[in-house]
């Protein structure tokens, strides 16, 4: 009797497990709910569905490669790696999946991983040209990070020349009235003081640097020299010199790179040193996916001028700029904004607080490419300008256009050639400080 009775219960128990595995939605149903949920930007909803599934379907390499997507989506992308690699290891001829997994490592940071997946797949035949453009971005991102390729070592020289209608950055007027002393009439502005046209040459060399001090931490360096001589011996007095050096460490986790360098830049006007600053330059950028990054920074910088100590003081500016790369190019858009002291209580009227925003892009064809940026920018100061008897304000634009025309490549040196045109102009309340300025360059270039 007693048998009777548990072979009964279990009859009965097999038979309830059975109507409840029954009862479970099966893989097609599954797979079907989670595409539906990631189209509709419901990634995490689709990775936890796809989760709860995965002891009974985590063998299969189609259910393996959803999950894997749906856990990239849903910003998991060490799970993402899990998941690729089952579905990698069960059919490694399955190059949607190995570009996924590529795509996982490149938001880990683990970059040869990542490079090599994805050059993988860009070896199948009758890829898609959509999906052959998506991994060369991937591909060029990982080139460009600094730990890919190890230790490197680049410089460059840029040398040409053009015409600048404006060279000193000055009003076209004759005479100006000053307020303060608006009884003994206007002030004639001397040669110097007024918009002066010139030729220039242009020379800049530089150096880049890096070197991983472990798989996802990295040392930096640059420097370079900007050498920009005027033709025209009366203009001879605006020639400059831009030197500036960088030294940091950048990092990456995940899909996040963090970098904090010192900065240090000298200004030259006619070889005396006009301006002197050193600083420190923080700078978080964001990878959201394939095509779109977000970087922010702050920067702190000390600024003296030798011949000019009452102008001495100290500079911080943040800002934010979103990329977007497509199959032929970039666009960028950023906003940025800061505060310039003036340590002298008497001098607040060089004081600034500072705002702008910056437009651009790049459009390739080849080993050529155009690109065009556009910056505002706005200043308000600090106080009353003690000869204008006014508190200054200005509104300042500027647009560059140019072309890059890739030449050829000789050893180890490829040569370009850049013809570029920059417009300025500067709106003041106080007359002095507008002005309007072209220059048109064309420089060669070759780095090695």
């Amino acid at each position: 009797m007693e048998k009777a009775r548990l072979l009964v219960l279990l009859l009965a128990a097999s038979a309830g497990m059975a109507q409840a595995q029954e009862a479970l939605p099966d893989k097609v149903a599954i797979i079907q709910q989670a595409q539906q949920l990631l189209a509709s930007q419901k990634s995490q909803e689709a990775y936890q569905l796809l989760r709860k599934a995965e002891s009974r379907f985590g063998g299969d390499p189609q259910f393996n490669l959803l999950l894997g997507r749906a856990a990239l989506a849903a910003e998991r992308p060490a799970e993402a790696v899990f998941a690729l690699e089952r579905a990698v290891a069960v059919k490694p001829d399955f190059p949607q999946a190995r570009a996924e997994l590529g795509r996982a490592y490149f938001y880990l940071g683990e970059n040869a991983s990542a490079r090599d997946e994805l050059n993988a797949v860009q070896r199948e035949d009758n890829l898609p040209p959509a999906v052959q453009a998506n991994l060369q971005k991937f591909l060029d991102a990982i080139k460009s990070r600094f730990d890919a390729s190890g230790r490197r070592l680049e410089y460059y020289l840029r040398m040409g020349g053009g015409n600048d209608s404006n060279i000193n950055s000055a009003p076209d007027l004759s005479e100006i009235l000053i307020p303060l002393f608006a009884a003994l009439g206007p002030t004639q502005l001397g040669a110097s003081s007024r918009e002066l046209e010139s030729g220039y040459t242009v020379v800049e060399p530089g150096i880049r640097y890096s070197h991983p001090l472990s798989s996802n931490l990295n040392l930096y360096a640059s420097a370079d020299i900007n050498d920009r001589n005027a033709t025209e011996a009366e203009a001879d007095a605006f020639s400059t010199r831009t030197t500036n050096a960088v030294l940091g460490l950048g990092r990456l986790a995940g899909s996040n790179q963090y970098r904090a360098a010192l900065t240090l830049q000298s200004f030259t006007v006619a070889e005396d040193v006009y301006r002197e600053q050193a600083g420190i330059n923080l700078e978080w950028q964001k990878i959201l996916d394939g095509n779109d990054r977000l970087s922010t920074f702050v920067q702190y910088a000390v600024l003296s001028y030798p011949d000019l100590e009452f102008r001495d003081g100290d500079q911080v500016s943040g800002g934010v700029t979103w990329m977007h790369g497509f199959r032929t190019g970039v666009l960028y858009s950023g906003l940025y904004a800061g505060d310039e002291a003036v340590d002298d209580p008497a001098r607040q009227f060089l004081a600034r607080e500072f705002a702008g925003a910056r437009v651009g892009g790049q459009l390739n064809w080849g080993r050529h490419f155009i690109f065009a940026n556009l910056n505002f920018l706005t200043s308000e100061y600090g106080a009353q300008d003690t000869l204008f008897l006014v508190t200054r304000e200005e509104d300042y634009r500027s647009l560059n256009l140019g072309m890059q025309f890739f030449l050829m490549s000789a050893g180890r040196v490829d040569w370009r050639l850049i013809p570029e045109i920059n417009i300025s102009s500067n709106e003041s309340n106080i007359g002095i400080y507008e002005f309007e300025r072209t220059a048109f360059g064309l420089t060669a270039r070759a780095d090695f």
